[in-house]
């Protein structure tokens, strides 16, 4: 399963020119359909009409095997009633996706990783900057926003999600994928969903470590991003450093910055979670928490 959110836009050309600065390759691009990797997670822009009600909207979507489409929705209609939630099964025009509408009206969707077409994907472009030796995993992340922090943390898991971080005042939860990328839960007065970013150190997939916990990365991140025009911000706050980028649907409006953090080592307040269900009392923070 892999966290790959899609961000509905009508500034597609800016939106794409952002998401490769922040680390994403682009897999495939076609008639206002654009997908990109990054080194945990995935996310994909699609076409929107200016000022349309979908113009500027996330949605989280799990992107899970096609074949396994029957066996989820078999596992998952008994437990989400648990939850007060619902499945509904879709036919699109990329195919079958599965849709969780939760108890507070967010909704979650399963997309089919398609088999490969005929023609394979499109390449990296070459007006796209390219790597030069080790860079840091940027991780995609889907913020979620709602009054029901903790039972939306808990369908999550419960789609096959794993706990990380959650903050011990009970605003934040973030989860991990096995197959890459992030989500998270924050404490919000409206249901929504946010795309955001995580970066660390060569190597990390999501997991603790590998940020240097003064911000380094996101001081390195900055002076790339102001060198080649983009508008962006570091914010020294009191649980660490975070940056704020200016987002294509709305370069002006600071409230609508893009977040992206650095795995924070060494701050109080949160508890990080094992995999073995354990957790530990740690000393750990996310910049959106």
């Amino acid at each position: 399963m892999i966290v790959r959110p899609i961000h509905r836009t009508s500034e597609l050309a800016r939106w794409r020119e952002l998401a490769v600065a922040l680390g994403g390759v682009v897999t495939h691009e076609a008639d206002g359909w654009i997908e990109l990797t990054y080194g945990s997670g995935a996310l994909a822009l699609h076409h929107a009409e200016a000022g349309a009600p979908d113009d500027g909207v996330t949605d989280l979507r799990l992107l899970v095997e096609e074949d396994s489409l029957p066996a989820l929705e078999r596992r998952l209609g008994p437990a989400l009633a648990t939850h007060g939630a619902r499945l509904e099964r879709r036919v699109m025009g990329h195919g079958e996706e599965l849709r969780v509408i939760a108890a507070d009206g967010a909704v979650v969707t399963f997309d089919p990783v398609l088999a490969p077409a005929a023609e394979p994907p499109a390449a990296h472009s070459p007006a796209d900057p390219a790597p030069a030796g080790p860079t840091p995993t940027t991780a995609v992340q889907a913020i979620g926003y709602t009054p029901l922090v903790q039972e939306a943390a808990d369908l999550l898991e419960t789609l096959g999600l794993r706990r990380r971080i959650a903050s011990d005042s009970g605003g934040w939860v973030d989860l991990r994928a096995d197959g890459g990328g992030l989500a998270a839960v924050h404490a919000g007065r409206t249901v929504r969903t946010e795309l955001a970013f995580e970066i660390a150190g060569p190597g990390a997939v999501g997991d603790a470590g590998a940020g240097d916990g003064d911000g380094g990365l996101l001081h390195e991140l900055h002076a790339r991003l102001t060198a080649s025009g983009h508008d962006a911000a570091l914010i020294d706050e009191s649980y660490g450093v975070t940056l704020r980028v200016a987002n294509p649907d709305a370069p002006d409006d600071v409230d609508a910055r893009i977040w992206v953090s650095e795995w924070q080592g060494e701050l109080y307040g949160y508890t990080v979670a094992h995999d073995d269900g354990a957790v530990d009392d740690a000393e750990h923070e996310t910049a959106a928490g």
